[in-house]
């Protein structure tokens, strides 16, 4: 089942950081690029949170 077309809002900030790493209305049926690749919002915000987190863990080493 396909959900109603939404404006979602969405803010992602990592604990311990000064400013989110997202803070945005995105549209929820929009597909948003992703090095090349179209994605849906669900997946895009994954690899956006995934790769903050990658980052975090290599400058806390």
């Amino acid at each position: 089942m396909k959900t109603p077309h939404q404006k979602v809002m969405v803010k992602i900030q990592i604990e311990g950081t000064k400013e989110p790493i997202i803070d945005d209305t995105f549209d929820s049926d929009a597909m948003y690029e992703w090095y090349g690749e179209k994605l849906p919002l669900n997946q895009y915000l994954s690899n956006v949170v995934e790769c903050a987190l990658a980052i975090q863990n290599d400058t806390a080493s």
